[in-house]
């Protein structure tokens, strides 16, 4: 099989964290060889496999958690090595921190050239910090997702989806989307490898479902967590790439840095044959294992684990584990789905524009908000034209999920209602529903309200029948107001 990838890891830095499911939480402390020789370890090992297998992704990392002793000097490392954690950083496991320090970390990373940081929330306070293991371990991500919002960064949120968790995702999201900078939210299955075998009990199973509101099942990818049942009847995918991880531990450094980068990757590579061998292939471990009407979620990857556990259980085979991510090892995986799917919500972003950062756009705005409002299409037109003209400053702001409108609003002199008085009103706002609960009218809203209000245009009104929503987002009840042709009076808001 293709080695598609090479990731160099070190386990140097302390996790404050002991979660439930962590495959790294062990109790064992950090296993990391030091920092600064597994630096030097990474530039060898990365000059030289670039030039022994060209085309290969090389990659170098650390771990348990992002607390480094010297955060800012492992960012620019990161960045002179080209690694993803330079602008990707996960939070999990941080020290304690007040306010204060929070907002002088995310400072900090925002001077570093870090762009993004993700979090894994695991339901209400009590259940989160049980869950860590620490107690305060939910409010201080809160903290410093308040902090890192308001340094620029973004953001993102994974929650571990269970039978227990289940109950709680629509309060984690209903909370996440009330913060001053929305956060999106994402759910996954947690894997049973590491401790994370404790979690088995509660799996979430297809019934669960039923725990959430309509808006929220899209924010678990069916298409990489699926029912034993849905898996063994769609036909279990084909693994046919890898990732090679070379962890630098303190128990082999030293024989790591004798023996050179091609014959270490090597060496891995047969390990990760000889594991495989071992093993029937995995069809024929579904016929054996599977439950043609399992009702529990899995990842393809951790539904192959649990066969082979089972087999190992039958016949005491025992191959060195690869997929023991404390040691050197390998991850296999399908390679449309690591290259990524264009059309999947995993590797694409959100961005907010104004429709003058991208005026091409303007017809096919105009047709996406009148599908889902029914204005005609030239009303808007004729607005979104005075905008883009400079005939106005009441402009248009989108939400684009790759080139694709999912979100928008507009402003506008009056949307509709008697109080012609109170202007400008913004307008049209909405969400496709599969892209709901992830903050993005939060975000629009915010957007436009800073944009006016950097022209001298406030405060702005929004008319609505919601009670609730707008508040989120420093929105406050001004008075009511009779829209046109309506019978009952609607909600005017104001934000100052």
């Amino acid at each position: 099989m293709k080695t598609g990838s090479i990731m160099v890891q070190t386990l140097c830095t302390p996790c404050a964290c002991r979660c439930r499911y962590c495959l790294l939480s062990t109790g064992e402390g950090t296993v990391g060889a030091d920092w600064g020789r597994s630096v030097l370890f990474a530039r060898r090992f990365i000059a030289r496999m670039e030039e022994e297998r060209p085309g290969t992704k090389l990659l170098f990392t650390f771990g348990y958690s992002m607390e480094h002793p010297d955060l800012r000097g492992a960012l620019r490392v990161l960045r002179e090595l080209n690694s993803p954690q330079a602008e990707f950083l996960q939070c999990d496991g941080m020290r304690m921190r007040d306010e204060a320090e929070c907002a002088g970390l995310a400072r900090m990373l925002a001077e570093e050239g870090v762009k993004h940081l993700n979090f894994t929330f695991y339901g209400d306070e009590e259940y989160h910090d049980s869950f860590a293991r620490r107690r305060g371990d939910r409010a201080l991500m809160l903290r410093m997702i308040r902090a890192a919002g308001e340094a620029g960064l973004e953001l993102s949120v994974g929650m571990p989806l269970t039978r227990e968790s289940a109950p709680m995702a629509e309060g984690l999201a209903n909370k996440l989307g009330s913060l001053p900078h929305p956060v999106p939210v994402r759910f996954f299955v947690p894997h049973s490898e590491g401790r994370g075998i404790t979690m088995e009990g509660a799996r979430l199973r297809e019934s669960d479902l039923a725990l959430l509101p309509g808006e929220l099942l899209p924010l678990l990818n069916r298409s990489v967590y699926r029912t034993e049942a849905e898996w063994l009847s769609a036909g279990l995918p084909e693994e046919n790439g890898r990732q090679i991880i070379v962890s630098l531990r303190k128990d082999n450094i030293e024989r790591y840095e004798v023996a050179g980068p091609r014959a270490l990757t090597e060496e891995i590579e047969a390990l990760d044959e000889a594991y495989y061998a071992a093993f029937p292939p995995a069809q024929e471990l579904a016929e054996r294992y599977g439950d043609r009407e399992g009702e529990l979620f899995f990842s393809s990857r951790d539904l192959f684990a649990r066969y082979r556990r089972m087999f190992s259980a039958e016949f005491g085979v025992r191959p060195y584990d690869v997929m023991d991510e404390r040691q050197s090892g390998s991850r296999r995986y399908r390679t449309e789905y690591m290259n990524g799917d264009e059309n999947s919500m995993e590797t694409k972003a959100y961005r907010y524009i104004t429709l003058r950062e991208r005026p091409e756009l303007m017809d096919a705005a105009a047709e996406w908000f009148c599908g889902k409002w029914h204005v005609p299409k030239e009303a808007y037109l004729e607005c979104m034209e005075a905008y883009l003209s400079g005939g106005t400053e009441l402009g248009w702001y989108l939400c684009l999920f790759g080139d694709e409108i999912v979100g928008g609003l507009g402003a506008i002199e009056n949307d509709f209602h008697d109080r012609k008085d109170l202007s400008p009103n913004i307008c049209a706002v909405y969400t496709e529903p599969q892209h709901r609960c992830r903050g993005i009218a939060g975000r629009l809203l915010n957007l436009a309200v800073e944009d006016l209000r950097g022209k001298g245009i406030s405060p702005v009104y929004l008319l609505t029948d919601h009670t609730g929503f707008y508040e989120r987002y420093g929105w406050e009840f001004f008075c009511p107001a009779q829209g046109d042709g309506e019978e009952e009076p609607s909600r005017l808001y104001i934000h100052y």
